[in-house]
């Protein structure tokens, strides 16, 4: 049974509950209209408006659809962390905390890499970065799009959200085996529960 709230994800399992808050990061314009909503369980709501103000049109991605559980995915470093994810921590030294999924199914155009993930402490050394994303073409050997992930980037403390990196896979890419890394650095805990694209 899953249950779900805005900001928590309640899995009930035989003997055994476990919680998860997800952060849902929220956008403001200039005139302190609300433009965007990216809810930590994956789903990004747009708002638009019209010359006289009035919110005219809303668009819901949802970003999960064709995803991976980090666990599912191939790892150089990490363990199953108890609460769900694949983790790391600074015990452990730098390497590919996710790799893959080598997927052929991603269309050509412009596409958003998303991960799912988490860090523990964000109010010492928020220039810091604790992991780095990338999206890499290994039929070709070429990175299609890279960002790093620093402490300030992160809302809230052992709390799921959600990064996207967009990319563009050509036509003469179509088909290529595409893997969406993760990159740990050693510099904090980082816990990733889902890859996916849209």
């Amino acid at each position: 049974l899953i249950l779900s709230s805005p900001a928590l994800i309640l899995s009930i399992g035989p003997g055994h509950a476990l919680a998860q808050a997800s952060a849902d990061v929220m956008q403001y314009d200039a005139l302190g209209r609300l433009t965007s909503v990216q809810a930590g369980r994956g789903a990004l709501t747009k708002y638009y408006y019209d010359q006289a103000n009035n919110r005219s049109s809303v668009n819901v991605q949802r970003q999960m659809d064709s995803s991976w559980a980090a666990t599912a995915l191939p790892h150089i470093i990490g363990y199953a962390a108890p609460n769900g994810g694949w983790a790391a921590d600074t015990s452990g030294g730098p390497g590919h905390l996710t790799y893959g999924p080598y997927t052929t199914a991603i269309p050509t155009g412009n596409r958003v890499g998303v991960w799912r993930m988490m860090t523990d402490v964000i109010s010492v050394q928020q220039s810091e970065i604790v992991a780095t994303i990338d999206v890499y073409d290994s039929t070709a050997g070429q990175t299609l799009a890279v960002m790093n992930v620093v402490r300030s980037s992160f809302v809230g403390p052992m709390t799921y959200q959600i990064f996207e990196l967009p990319f563009t896979l050509s036509a003469g890419s179509a088909g290529h085996s595409i893997e969406l890394r993760t990159w740990f650095t050693a510099k904090a805990h980082i816990n990733v529960d889902r890859i996916g694209y849209y």
